[in-house]
């Protein structure tokens, strides 16, 4: 889970209760709130393993593995608390953001080498707040994907986000446009495909 926002953890604890879990994987911090508190607390009664990531750590699967790039301390903001993992799946080099907003984003230009990112998990929905200027100038993604429910409150994705992906001509997939968006890939070659609700 990248952070402890019910929108990203809302089903954690009836997963853990319901289904065999073996590892749940958060970031430094997660457990500092009431609700992160409980999820981690019941892991443990679950006997899942918890594992807290910072900046750094890598995540090894069978057949993946995620460096960890932030976050590099506990953040004032939850949001920032994200963790950040670069990957590289069928061929293309992924950055996947959480909830981060500008802040962490600047650090992360300053502390990391980002071009070459060619697949960007848009942060926070497409809040404005995120996908900054100066982080695409960066990046340059070739895709862009935005987790957003459709008519959500809150306006997400923010049409200067938008605007700023088409400046870097970056394909968008948008889950309240798109539905679900699946990456199926073996070895080195990949392809996205689209499931409209």
């Amino acid at each position: 889970m990248t952070h402890g926002d019910f929108d990203h953890t809302g089903e954690a604890i009836y997963l853990i209760k319901k289904f065999k879990v073996n590892h749940l994987i958060v970031p430094i911090g997660f457990d500092d709130s009431e609700w992160g508190s409980a999820i981690v607390s019941l892991a443990h009664q679950k006997k899942v393993n918890v594992t807290l990531l910072s900046a750094g750590a890598k995540i090894k699967g069978q057949v993946l593995t995620f460096d960890v790039l932030s976050p590099f301390q506990i953040a004032d903001h939850k949001n920032n608390n994200s963790l950040v993992l670069n990957s590289k799946i069928g061929g293309y080099d992924w950055l996947f953001t959480g909830d981060i907003e500008e802040p962490l984003e600047k650090e992360l230009v300053e502390k990391y080498n980002l071009q070459g990112i060619e697949i960007l998990k848009i942060a926070h929905h497409g809040s404005e707040t995120s996908t900054t200027e100066k982080f695409l100038e960066e990046i340059r993604p070739v895709r862009a994907l935005i987790s957003v429910g459709e008519k959500n409150r809150y306006g997400h994705p923010s049409s200067a986000v938008l605007e700023r992906l088409e400046k870097y001509n970056a394909i968008i997939y948008q889950t309240n446009k798109h539905g679900s968006i699946e990456f199926r890939w073996q070895e080195n070659r990949g392809t996205f495909y689209t499931y409209p609700p």
